[in-house]
């Protein structure tokens, strides 16, 4: 959040006498700069290769730079004196070369406070750094301010005829502004916010500062990534701050609404020089969506006449517009729509325009994404699935995929799906065998029913590494599933997480126990028998005795593995720990949460533990003492670093208990997490506890 600030200051800092300022930032030219070395350990080593002079006055520091070497200005006087040439101190053997610099800061694109401090060295280092800065701005939800200071600065990069049009808008709704300072102050709609204040002061100027002055970069042709809704929401706050401007009594808000989203639209999406690597987008009513070009904008008034029109023709809804070589290179698409208490005929049909754009300009997606509500009408749910499909279908290198089954929705009923329903899951897993086959390598699933269907392809997908079930659906039906039928070949799976048992639901009552054991029996196990002893991560939420022994023989490579447990596994689970020498990473918790393990089962679990595991997170501590009993009872060489707990009472033993282990490990253990129903510590036992172990964090479990 700071760092935006400071860059969206130096921005509007640096503009104002930019024309003054720009013969300082040209290329190849020597530059002196007052200013202290960047604050951050990862430019240490880079500012090694500059020559850095005391001066007597400051302490600051001169930095004395070329685009291509590195060099003082005064010689020695030791070379002085015998006449030879000036040897320059501190001159790098090496320098690196502008390849060098951008790979090395293409490393740093996550640290923007890095990034920030990079540009204050050159021009050189701020030509190569603003790129990344600005390359997806939108990216996190911002402070409102920062929003406003966003909008001000993309609305400063248009060009003189769209700036002209805004001005117009301004300049034609004065004499409104001088009515309304002349009257009372209306009341405002809201709680004032606090920058409001600017506003009321003098908001002609301030909301019209953008458009007199020229910016120092171009900023809006190095975007690579948007997120939709948060620059669509920017967009509205900065409007509605600027209501000052509009005469409330009119219609002026929302034609000045529509005046900024068409001419910010169009400088991203009909720009050439705009090559957008990432989207995000959420699809709403509410969105002012891609779907316009320079004539058309769908307002709230159009989408209730469509809404209302029964008729089936879409035509009224204008095809997406976009620059020949906006979606070219895009690698990365996240496409949602979650549930709203009306269904909207528009959504339909934004998402299939869209989907049907990119099936034709964007077909390099690397990584999907797509989790879409569930229609019931017939209608809308073809426009979509076909949509979809068409979309995954038509890319080449489709590494990622995350997606949830959209086009279902006959939960629960295994047997009795509709023909349309299960043409729709015949095509998607079709679409998955021809065409990512030899390019898919994750794919996700929010949720799972036909397992049937993803066990037959799954052998022919040759380069899967990860597959992932955030909720296996359990039917209802099974009379006429055959589960020992599945055989899968040439599995080299490397993670495999799936989610099948509610933690919270009753572990003994359950309507049909056979369901587990087929779930189990003809899903998962067949799976890790046919991963080729390659799994290194899994994760699974219902476990039973033959499982165990087949993990145990399976997958010895196992470094990360998360499993729900119950008291009268642990023999067989302990037998799984001895057999995974390799194991780093350990998560144990209830399969039923008032489940209760006794003395004897922590003791066979802390003495099976692998000496290679750093890592262990469990909830099966009941209290303090029994924490502490399993820490007294572990093997002295393992190698844990990182406990976290969960226990209905955190308290100082549990803190004492803490430390005794981490004298008895020598120090071995560095981060404590916990979380409870109760915490309670004396200060005295927090304070010390705090400065043995620095790392102390109290979490939200989950």
């Amino acid at each position: 959040m700071k760092t935006t600030k400071r860059i969206l200051d130096l921005e509007e800092k640096s503009s104002i006498s930019i024309k003054q300022e720009r013969k300082y930032f040209s290329n190849g030219i020597n530059i002196n700069i007052n200013i202290g070395r960047p604050k951050s350990p990862i430019l240490d080593s880079f500012f090694s290769s500059f020559h850095l002079t005391k001066q007597k006055s400051t302490t600051t520091a001169t930095i004395i730079t070329t685009t291509t070497n590195v060099s003082s200005t005064t010689p020695t006087s030791e070379s002085s004196s015998q006449g030879q040439k000036p040897k320059p101190e501190g001159k790098c053997p090496f320098p690196l070369t502008i390849d060098c610099l951008e790979e090395i800061f293409s490393h740093l694109i996550d640290d923007k406070l890095t990034l920030f401090s990079c540009i204050l060295v050159n021009s050189l280092w701020l030509n190569l750094c603003i790129p990344l800065l600005w390359n997806n701005p939108f990216d996190y939800s911002i402070p409102q301010k920062n929003q406003l200071r966003l909008i001000r600065t993309y609305i400063s990069c248009l060009s003189i005829n769209d700036k002209q049009k805004l001005l117009k808008f301004y300049l034609g709704n004065k004499e409104d502004n001088d009515s309304i300072k002349k009257t009372k102050k209306r009341k405002s709609l809201s709680k004032p916010f606090k920058f409001n204040y600017f506003y009321q002061k003098d908001p002609l100027k301030y909301s019209q500062i953008s458009l007199h002055h020229e910016p120092l970069f171009i900023y809006p042709k190095y975007l690579r990534g948007l997120n939709y809704n948060n620059f669509d929401s920017a967009i509205k706050n900065y409007c509605y701050w600027n209501r000052p401007l509009i005469n409330p009594l009119t219609d002026s808000l929302d034609e000045y609404k529509n005046l900024v989203f068409e001419l910010l639209n169009n400088l991203i999406f009909n720009n050439n020089n705009i090559l957008l690597k990432h989207l995000r987008l959420k699809f709403s009513k509410e969105i002012r969506t891609l779907l316009h070009n320079n004539d058309y904008y769908i307002d709230n008034n159009e989408i209730n006449e469509i809404n209302s029109n029964n008729d089936n023709n879409n035509n009224d809804i204008p095809i997406m517009i976009t620059g020949i070589n906006t979606f070219t290179r895009l690698t990365t698409l996240d496409l949602s729509y979650m549930y709203s208490s009306e269904i909207s005929k528009i959504i339909p049909q934004q998402i299939s325009n869209i989907c049907s754009h990119l099936s034709t300009h964007s077909t390099h997606i690397q990584c999907l994404t797509i989790y879409m509500q569930k229609w019931w009408e017939d209608d809308f749910k073809q426009q979509v699935c076909l949509s979809i499909f068409n979309l995954i279908k038509s890319q080449k290198y489709l590494k990622y995929l995350s997606i949830n089954e959209f086009w279902n929705t006959n939960y629960n009923n295994f047997n009795n799906f509709d023909n349309t329903t299960i043409e729709y899951f015949n095509k998607f897993y079709q679409i998955l065998l021809e065409n990512t086959s030899n390019t898919l390598e994750y794919l996700q699933f929010y949720e799972l029913n036909r397992f049937d269907l993803l066990l037959n392809i799954l052998g022919n997908l040759k380069k899967l590494k990860s597959l992932e079930i955030k909720k296996l659906v359990k039917p209802n039906n099974f009379s006429n599933f055959n589960y020992n039928s599945f055989k899968i070949n040439n599995l080299s799976l490397s993670k495999f997480d799936c989610n099948y048992n509610n933690p919270f639901e009753n572990f003994y009552v359950v309507k049909n126990p056979s369901h587990d054991s087929i779930i189990i029996n003809s899903f998962i196990s067949p799976i890790i028998k046919s991963s080729n002893k390659s799994l290194e991560s899994l994760s699974l939420s219902k476990i039973s005795k033959d499982l165990l022994s087949t993990i145990t023989l399976n997958c010895p490579n196992i470094t990360n593995l998360s499993l729900l447990l119950d008291p009268t596994l642990i023999p067989d689970f302990c037998a799984l720990l001895v057999s995974l020498p390799k194991l780093h990473s350990l998560t144990i918790k209830k399969s039923f949460y008032r489940l209760s393990f006794n003395y004897i089962d922590f003791k066979n679990l802390a003495i099976n533990l692998p000496n290679s595991l750093y890592y262990f997170k469990t909830d099966l501590f009941d209290n303090s003492k029994s924490l502490n009993y399993f820490l007294e009872t572990c093997n002295i060489d393992v190698k844990l670093g990182v406990l976290e707990i969960y226990q209905q009472l955190v308290n100082d033993d549990t803190l004492n208990a803490i430390l005794n282990y981490k004298k008895k490990s020598n120090d071995k253990l560095k981060t404590f997490k916990y979380s409870g129903s109760r915490i309670m510590f004396n200060d005295q036992t927090w304070e010390l506890t705090k400065k043995i172990l620095p790392d102390l964090v109290k979490i939200d479990w989950n």
